[in-house]
Formats: C-alpha cells, structure tokens, sequence
C-alpha cells in the first residue's frame, strides 16, 4: 500500500520534477506535489499546510536553495529540507546544511533520496512528538499551576474560615476568663461595700483588697492569651523569684467559689488537699505561674462534676520543683490525653474553649519547664510540671525592692480617657510631683510650649494626634525632655518606639502604681 506523500518541490525544470516523483513512487510513495520557482511562490506555498517534505535544486535562474532556506527559516518551518541538485559543489552544500538542510544528493546519485527521505521523515516525526510532548508538559504545567492556585485560594479561604472560628473560640474563652476574674473583683468589693463591718477589721480588708488587686493583675494576663500558645519567652522578659507554695495557695483561695461554693450549688462535694513541702524558689512570671495553676484547677474541677478530691503536691527532685495535680474525675482516654493540650482542643463541647491548657503548655515551655500527664478514663487524671530552680539574676524581686521616688517633678500626662488620665495624675501626685494634664495630642503640645515640664506621659492611641507623633514633635522642640509612652495595645509597638528613640520608656497598660514610679525613676535618672 503506497504511503501518501506531500513534497513542496522548489524546481525550474517539469522534468526533473517528473524524475523525483518517479523515485518516490519507486520506493512506494503515493506522491502529491507543487512545483515553485520564484520566492514569491514558495512563500505562498508554505502558508499551506500538510506539506511532509521539502526538495529544492540548488540553482534556478531566479531562485536558488539557500534563498529558498531564508524563506523557509523565515516562516519557522519544521519539515525535513533536502537539496537535490547536480551542479552543487562540496562549498556550498556545506553552506545550504549550515542554513537549516537536512541532507544534500546530487541528481546523479539518486539512490540516496528514498533512505534520506525516510530517515528525515522519522526525524521529523520525532521531533513532532517531542514538541508535542514539550507542548502536552507545558499545558499540564499550565493547569498544575492553575490547579495550585486554586488550591491556594481554597486554603486561604479555609484558613480564613478556621481563623474566624479561632477567634470566636479565643473570644468566648477570653470573656469566660475576663467573667472569672470579673467575680472575683466584683464579689470582694461587693464584701466590703455591703459588710461594712469588715472595713473595720484591717486585716480583713486588705486581704480582701489584695484579692481584688491579683484579680485585676490576672484579668490583665488574659488578652494576651491570642499569642502565648507558641511565643518563645523574650530576652527581654523579666523573672523573678517565685515562692511556688505561696502561689500554689493563693491560687487555690482565689477559685475557691469556682471548686466550693458553685460545686455545692450543683449538689457535688469537692475537696482541695495542699501537701506542699519546702522548696526552693523558682524564677518566673507570678501572673503567668498563677495562670497554669488556675487553670489546672478548673480543669479538674470540670472533671469531677459529681464532686471528688483535688490533691497539689509539691517535692523538689533533681534541681527541678515537681507539681502534681491530681484529681479523682472523670480522666480521659489515650486519645484525649495525647490532644488535651492543643489549642482549641475540648471534650466539653459549646462549653469548652480548648485554651486553657493549650496556655498551660506555653506559660511551662517559657519557663523551661515540662508537663507530663497520666490519666484513664474513669480514674482521674495526674499533671505533672516539672520547673527548674535557678538563681534569681536580680539582687530582690522589684516587688519586694522598696523604689526609690524620684524628685519633685513637673509632669505634663496627656490621656484621652479621662478615668485613666485622673488615676495617673494621682499616682504621680502622691509620690510629690506637680501635675497637669491634657486629653489629647494637640493639647497636649500647646501646654507644653506654653509650660516648663521636666517629664511627659502619653497615650499612645489618641484621635487627630497620636502619642507617636506627639512625642516626635516634643523631642523636636526639647530632645532632653524625656517621654514615657502608655499603650494599651500589643508592647512589641511600644518597643518599637522606644528603640527608635522617640520616647525614653513604655509602659503597657493596665501598669501599677509602682510600675509607673520606676518607669519615672528610670527616665529621670538617666
């Protein structure tokens, strides 16, 4: 069966044409073909398609091959070129293979077409499937990429989705913790406001008053529970010596209405047993430790919802004070015990957050620490934290260190809330200062220019003029007048201020009255 065959034949002469197409038949070809001698009809020719191969003679009175290569190189053709001529010297067949030909036979020596025909026909055909292939690659690229992206968009979508779910789980577990500490503060004050008997019994009162004071220091601790899963504790974090069995018993009177009184109104019993032995002190965050060891006890008193004995022991154990929390609940499963300290993970459905022990794990890791847990379903549940003792690197704690108050000064406190503007007032008021205020930026700078004030203290976060910007305008007029920067907002903002140069110091809200002394002190003593 003959093999179809379409040639574009670039010849002057009919009959050497007749010639070729005789030989191709030889070699059992069914041969259609056009006959071209001038470069206009071979450019017409190529702008039709199906053509498998090319035969060119080498010299035509107004043509000739290499001219024949341009136009064909020109139209970025990839079918086989071979020149057929019996007047081409070895010079210039070179030259027509250097110009794109895939073969040259002289006229005389036919023979050679049909095997050079089929061998550049299987090149071709070689080349056409590569090409192919490069183009089927290049489109499976195409759609992976698109597919990728796709993808990408999918899961930022996800994410976001997941991200909203997260933040209304962080939401609710922030206001149960915020409620928590809201109780506790309103339920002392309510005490004293009520029974006003107790307010004649100092002693009482002022337990009752630092109750409310480590209420609002912990409520303070909760917003920033967003990023205390995975952060690493900072160089810059300031540790203390900790007195874990103090901690450990202020923690268990500060949930006592959680553990005794709302356990007995939901007709459960539990009891809280203290086995703490003497121990060195550990350096640490006090709010922080205070945190894991509420929350701990919480956890285990939602598993003893028909009541049971919450025990917290204490031993030191190879420089490392171990905590033992146990508990006589309901204890979890292998599964719920290898998930429990994931965030977000919770067993108590709409009533769970799974932040709770998520923050235990980080708050210990901080600490280089670790936590180790034995529970069983139906058997309680044991959380071990081992923490390390270490030297303190301060001389005292600043909470025990008396602060020196610095001279009389003249104080310029800027505060767009006016409770907060007249709290700080009255701080720097009792430790001697003269003090006048402003509530907000552009007022704040015309009483500076208008004033003689040896410190500033600003809000950060004010309408029409920010802190930032107040403070960049006050350094301008008085670079030496140093700056205390208040925010109530993320302190990686306010250390961002602080090494820029803007402001001497920050302070994150809410601050104590002594934290505002030393801030004072520091930059004034410079």
């Amino acid at each position: 069966m003959s093999i179809p065959l379409r040639v574009l034949m670039v010849e002057d002469s009919n009959d050497d044409s007749l010639l070729l197409k005789a030989e191709l038949a030889r070699g059992g070809y069914d041969v259609s073909y056009e006959r071209v001698e001038t470069a206009d009809a071979m450019r017409a020719a190529l702008q039709k398609s199906g053509w498998d191969i090319i035969i060119s003679d080498h010299r035509m009175p107004q043509f000739s091959s290499l001219a024949a290569l341009a136009l064909y190189n020109a139209c970025g053709c990839d079918i086989p070129f071979i020149v057929v001529s019996g007047s081409i010297g070895e010079e210039l067949a070179v030259s027509a293979m250097k110009a794109g030909a895939h073969d040259y036979i002289m006229k005389d020596n036919l023979r050679r077409l049909l095997p050079a025909i089929e061998r550049e026909l299987r090149e071709a055909d070689v080349r056409r499937q590569r090409t192919r292939a490069h183009e089927d690659l290049l489109e499976s690229n195409r759609q992976l990429e698109q597919t990728i992206t796709q993808l990408r968009e999918t899961q930022q979508q996800i994410i976001q989705q997941e991200r909203l779910g997260a933040l209304g789980q962080m939401a609710s577990g922030v206001a149960h913790d915020f409620n928590n500490a809201l109780s506790k503060i309103l339920g002392f004050t309510e005490l004293l406001l009520t029974s006003p008997e107790k307010l004649n019994d100092p002693e009482k009162a002022r337990e009752y008053l630092q109750m409310i004071s480590t209420s609002a220091q912990d409520a303070a601790h909760v917003v920033r529970r967003l990023r205390e899963f995975s952060r690493p504790r900072r160089e810059t974090e300031v540790f203390c010596s900790v007195d874990l069995n103090a901690l450990i018993r202020n923690a268990i009177a500060l949930t006592e209405p959680r553990w005794k009184d709302q356990a007995r109104a939901s007709r459960a019993n539990i009891e809280v047993l203290a086995d703490l032995e003497a121990a060195p002190a550990v350096t640490g965050n006090e709010g922080d430790l205070r945190e894991v060891f509420t929350n701990l006890i919480f956890n285990a008193v939602d598993a003893m919802p028909s009541g049971g004995t919450l025990t917290i022991r204490t031993h030191l154990s190879d420089g490392h004070v171990l905590i033992n929390v146990s508990d006589t609940g309901t204890g979890m499963t292998e599964a719920v015990r290898q998930h429990c300290l994931e965030p977000f993970f919770s067993t108590k459905g709409e009533h769970g957050t799974g932040l709770g022990l998520a923050s235990v794990l980080g708050i210990v890791q901080r600490h280089d620490g670790s936590i180790d847990i034995q529970s069983e379903a139906g058997k309680g549940s044991t959380f071990s934290i081992r923490l390390p003792v270490r030297a303190v690197q301060e001389e005292t704690p600043s909470s025990q260190k008396p602060i020196s108050r610095a001279r009389p000064l003249n104080v310029l406190v800027v505060e767009d809330e006016p409770l907060i503007r007249d709290i700080e007032a009255e701080y720097l008021a009792c430790d001697g200062h003269s003090v006048e205020t402003a509530p907000n930026g552009i007022q704040g700078l015309e009483k500076f220019r208008a004033g003689r004030f040896n410190l500033v203290v600003t809000d950060r976060a004010m309408p029409e003029m920010n802190g930032d910007q107040l403070a960049g305008a006050i350094k301008k007029l008085a670079p030496a007048t140093p700056i205390i920067l208040v925010t109530g907002f993320d302190e990686a903002m306010g250390n961002a201020a602080h090494r820029s140069g803007t402001v001497d110091w920050f302070l994150s809200k809410p601050f104590t009255h002594a934290a505002l002394r030393e801030a004072v002190g520091k930059v004034t003593s410079a």
